[in-house]
């Protein structure tokens, strides 16, 4: 990768995460305790469909503890940023077969997107966020398994909805102002 791209790459990793760590503030309640339809997924999916899974991780986890310490009351819960730096990575690592930025995100990628996504969110809520949080903070297995299945649930529909439009929307805006500059 030369020079360029890697700066082109690494300042769309902060934007992203910034950003991602600003519409922290956006959550609708669910009925499950400290469980939120969040629509910073649909960033993360975005960045990390782009910038592939080193740029997916960062947002993740560096947006979730921005997030969590500015609109959180500084109360920061490194399992769920590990889990949400697990979901980057996962859809990162498809970053060429979305071929966002290539021939344009269409239904085939579209697809692969919605499959990748559930399963990268179906392990970071699934396993990874209640194990941790039993770890780390000694919470109760059905709370926290509770609370993961909730956000799993969440989590794949936020992403798969707002996700696939904002990818669509950015890879078919990104390929008109390629063709426009020529």
């Amino acid at each position: 990768m030369n020079t360029k791209n890697l700066i082109k790459r690494m300042a769309g990793a902060v934007v992203g995460t910034l950003l991602f760590a600003v519409v922290t503030q956006i959550d609708i309640s669910s009925p499950v305790a400290n469980t939120y339809l969040q629509p910073r997924m649909g960033i993360l999916a975005v960045v990390s469909a782009v910038g592939g899974p080193f740029i997916g991780a960062i947002c993740g986890f560096v947006g979730h503890l921005l997030g969590d310490y500015w609109f959180q009351q500084r109360e920061v819960w490194l399992s769920w940023a590990l889990a949400e730096a697990l979901v980057g990575v996962g859809i990162g690592f498809f970053r060429q077969k979305f071929d966002v930025l290539g021939k344009g995100f269409h239904t085939r990628q579209g697809l692969l997107f919605e499959a990748v996504q559930v399963g990268a969110n179906a392990l970071a809520w699934l396993a990874v966020a209640p194990l941790l949080d039993m770890v780390l903070y000694g919470q109760r297995a059905e709370k926290v398994f509770l609370q993961g299945a909730e956000a799993f649930l969440l989590n794949a529909v936020i992403t798969g909805v707002l996700g696939l439009l904002l990818l669509a929307a950015f890879s078919q805006c990104y390929l008109r102002l390629r063709r426009f500059r020529g």
